[in-house]
């Protein structure tokens, strides 16, 4: 549907297995006009992939507002900046 109003859409389905995927959703975000960010506890806790892919959109899109939840997923996983 999307795709018939002219309209790219990208997930990390397009990264394939073994590929540096940090670059490609830097890239992809870097492009993006719209971002659609919809996160959980449960996805930021899952590892630290989907916790570097929130962090990196969180700040593209220049929101510098600390969410508690990625506070805790990072404390969790041990990546606190």
């Amino acid at each position: 549907m999307l795709a018939e109003e002219g309209l790219e859409t990208w997930d990390g389905r397009r990264i394939d297995g073994g590929d540096d995927w940090l670059p490609e959703i830097e890239g992809a975000i870097a492009q993006c006009d719209v971002a659609l960010l919809l996160i959980s506890a449960n996805f930021l806790f899952r590892d630290k992939t989907e916790l570097a892919k929130a962090q990196v959109l969180i700040e593209q899109c220049e929101y510098f507002r600390r969410l508690p939840e990625l506070e805790d997923a990072e404390a969790a996983l041990g990546t606190v900046p």
